[in-house]
């Protein structure tokens, strides 16, 4: 006999609700079971509560969550809309073994004598390289028609753990916007997200390929 996972439906009804959500959301380290689950939760806490203090999205929000094997992430509801948010990381298997590495080390750090460092440009090009990869898997997935079907999809990327050291946001975007300009001219696929938008540097910078508003995540 199948047995059949109910859906998890968020309902948020005023700030007070979502910031004792947004606090309640915590991301465990890999050595405690870290999951992706935690991280997309993680995620869409802090994406809602930057976008509701800056006036962006409106009270009531309902967020339901995907079901193994589905996506979007979640579908969220306000204001008469229905918006899927898929919830990915711009990172390397690699770079979260060396996290683990850390965790499990007496000064909590992992240094790779056989690694080639990080010399010039080098973390600026590889995260964005990261992201722009991670865009397009996506936006190849949501052109496949599997996904839940909403009125708009948009797109969270994670780039806490990207594992180019020290890169700063304006360098970041510097490298990703215009390839993503000239991506959403020849790609339709990538063209189905309404919105694109990043956590980096302890902030959300939402709709990265259009306004690109750093917006604060203030909990």
């Amino acid at each position: 006999m199948k047995t059949f996972k109910a859906r998890i439906v968020l309902s948020l009804r005023d700030r007070e609700e979502l910031l004792g959500f947004a606090r309640r959301a915590v991301v465990p380290l890999h050595i405690e079971g870290r999951k992706n689950i935690d991280r997309e939760v993680w995620s869409l806490s802090r994406y809602l509560f930057a976008l509701t203090e800056h006036g962006r999205i409106e009270f009531p929000i309902c967020a339901s969550y995907a079901l193994p094997g589905e996506s979007p992430d979640f579908v969220l509801e306000f204001a008469g809309q229905t918006v899927g948010l898929e919830v990915t990381e711009a990172t390397t298997s690699k770079f979260h073994e060396q996290l683990e590495m850390a965790e499990n080390s007496d000064d909590g750090i992992y240094f790779d004598p056989l690694g080639p460092g990080w010399a010039g440009d080098s973390p600026e090009r590889v995260n964005s390289e990261l992201i722009v990869a991670v865009i397009r898997r996506k936006a190849a997935s949501l052109a496949k028609g599997a996904w839940r079907t909403v009125q708009n999809q948009d797109l969270l990327i994670y780039c806490e753990n990207a594992p180019g050291p020290g890169v700063k946001n304006n360098d970041l975007l510097a490298r990703v916007r215009p390839v993503l300009a000239n991506m959403r001219q020849s790609d339709a696929a990538l063209r189905a997200f309404r919105h694109i938008s990043l956590i980096a540097g302890g902030k959300l910078i939402f709709d990265v390929s259009g306004e690109c508003a750093e917006v604060p995540i203030s909990i």
